[in-house]
C-alpha cells in the first residue's frame, strides 16, 4: 500500500503519482462517473482519454471496466510516442496537437 506523498487538489497524493497525474486522474474518473450517470456510456466497448498536461503520457480507462467502476487509481497511462498501444489513432493526433 503507498503512503500520500504530499497533499492536491483532490485529497491526499499517492506515492507513484505527482499531483499533476493525481488531479488528472481524479478529472478523468470524475467524468467517468458523469457519462455512466447521465446513461451516455455503451458498457465497456468504449473510452474516453485524457492527456496528462506537461507529458508524453494519457489516461483511459481498462478495457472491460464499466464506466460507473472507474476511480482515479484503475486508470492506465500510456504514451503517443512510438511505439504505443494507440498507435496512429485519432488520439494520437488529436494529443500531438496539444503539446506545448
Amino acid at each position: 500500500m503507498s503512503t500520500p506523498s504530499s497533499l492536491g487538489r483532490h485529497g491526499p497524493v499517492p506515492g507513484e503519482s505527482n499531483a499533476v497525474e493525481w488531479e488528472t486522474r481524479c478529472d478523468l474518473a470524475a467524468c467517468y462517473r458523469l457519462v455512466d450517470h447521465y446513461g451516455w456510456s455503451d458498457l465497456f466497448g468504449t473510452h474516453i482519454s485524457l492527456r496528462v498536461p506537461g507529458t508524453e503520457h494519457f489516461l483511459l480507462n481498462p478495457y472491460g471496466m464499466l464506466f460507473g467502476e472507474i476511480t482515479a487509481s484503475s486508470l492506465i497511462k500510456g504514451n503517443y510516442s512510438p511505439p504505443c498501444a494507440a498507435g496512429r489513432s485519432l488520439n494520437h493526433w488529436v494529443y500531438e496537437s496539444q503539446r506545448s
